[in-house]
């Protein structure tokens, strides 16, 4: 079976193989400190990340980590073979972590969401245990971190090779002969790219409003009713909650507004 190995490039005003390739460190602040581009990850946040990543390792059902899928569908079981979170490193004045994440398979939205909740347990706006009770068969409200950053680096082929080539009839399918040039290539554009427009869009600074929108101790059992089975919180949002995201909505309208305005008179 082959198992990708994402990467995501994170600078750490945020965070997230697959690769998540960089993440702002910036994401990772907790809600006492604001949110910027100076902000610097200390030792025992990178250790409490990297804890909270352990914890996805395994087998377990991520049916809350993606959409359409229900917690007894087969398709909802996925199995984590390692998450590791690099040293914070600086690049262009900013600060950064790589975080890789290796499956059997992964499902659409799954990395994202899973690097979303952990900023958000990160920042306080959610409890570590959050991420077990989201293995199980309620529905548990998670947020969705934006994709950029997120790279399928490499795709492992360890149980064809052991089945049809470790007897030499086979050459074994491996990137090894080819590892510096895409590391150099990854290297010289991806991250490139991925660097140069997160510090001209701010996108993850920009998303840590999102992260407080939601509420991470709703909790609704499916298969009860067809109310439930449309995922719905069990419980009211206040008026305050929907005033809250109506004014992020608008503020977040003008400055793409601003954005493109700026851009335009940049480009003329």
């Amino acid at each position: 079976m082959r198992k990708p190995v994402f990467h995501n490039f994170f600078n750490t005003s945020g965070l997230l193989e697959l690769t998540r390739e960089c993440l702002q460190l910036g994401c990772w602040c907790l809600l006492s400190f604001t949110a910027s581009e100076d902000y610097r990850m200390t030792q025992d946040i990178l250790e409490d990340v990297r804890k909270m990543l352990q914890m996805y390792k395994g087998l377990h059902n991520f049916h809350n980590f993606t959409s359409g899928v229900k917690y007894h569908d087969a398709c909802a079981m996925r199995r984590i073979i390692d998450a590791e979170c690099s040293n914070p490193f600086e690049r262009d004045g900013l600060e950064w972590i790589t975080i890789k994440i290796t499956g059997q398979s992964f499902m659409l939205h799954q990395i994202r969401k899973m690097i979303a909740l952990t900023i958000a347990i990160s920042r306080g706006l959610a409890s570590s245990d959050t991420i077990l009770r989201s293995f199980k068969e309620g529905f548990v409200d998670l947020p969705i971190a934006p994709a950029h950053g997120l790279v399928l680096e490499e795709q492992h082929f360890h149980n064809y090779n052991k089945k049809y080539a470790s007897d030499g009839t086979r050459e074994p399918l491996s990137w090894d002969k080819a590892a510096q040039n895409v590391k150099k290539i990854r290297e010289q554009y991806i991250d490139r790219s991925i660097v140069n427009k997160e510090i001209k869009e701010k996108a993850m600074l920009k998303w840590l409003v999102i992260p407080h929108f939601h509420d991470y101790e709703a909790y609704v059992l499916a298969g009860i009713s067809e109310m439930q089975e449309e995922r719905r919180p069990s419980h009211g949002i206040s008026p305050v909650w929907h005033a809250q995201k109506r004014i992020f909505q608008v503020n977040n309208a003008e400055m793409q507004h601003t954005d493109s305005k700026n851009n335009d008179q940049h480009d003329s």
